[in-house]
Order: C-alpha cells, then sequence, then structure tokens
C-alpha cells in the first residue's frame, strides 16, 4: 500500500474507492472509505442507497486501499 498524498499534489482517479483522511473533525471519524466524482467532491462510500457528500468537510489526504485478504476455501464454510 502506498503512503499518504496530499489532494494537492494528486487526486485520485474518478470513481476510485480510497482511504480519506479528514482531519480537525470532533466527535468523529477522520478515516473513510471514499471516492472522487465527477464535480470534483468526494463521496462516502457506502453500503445502501443513500450517499453522503465530504464537500462540508475538508478532505486534506487519500490512499490506496490494501488488498482484500486472501481466505482458503474452509474458512468460508460454515460448519
Amino acid at each position: 500500500m502506498s503512503d499518504w498524498i496530499s489532494v494537492k499534489h494528486k487526486m485520485p482517479g474518478i470513481h476510485d474507492h480510497v482511504l480519506i483522511y479528514i482531519p480537525n473533525i470532533e466527535n468523529c471519524f477522520e478515516y473513510a472509505v471514499g471516492y472522487l466524482e465527477n464535480d470534483k467532491n468526494f463521496y462516502f462510500s457506502e453500503t445502501e442507497d443513500n450517499i453522503d457528500c465530504v464537500a462540508d468537510y475538508q478532505v486534506t489526504h487519500w490512499r490506496e486501499l490494501p488488498e482484500k485478504p486472501k481466505l482458503k476455501e474452509k474458512a468460508l464454510q460454515k460448519e
């Protein structure tokens, strides 16, 4: 996985899901999975249909997501 990249230096590809860093949010998380949309705003990645724009927050850095873990087939089967 690569290092953190400043949004001042480079933006991720459109629709690429990345880990975003949002500093100085009180009583909330600083890290989230999000993606860049054509309107140049970051959006939180959601599993439901409700998608929140991150435009109200200042994303300062992003980085690629790690690879998914490799699970053996037996670990996927429930006993």
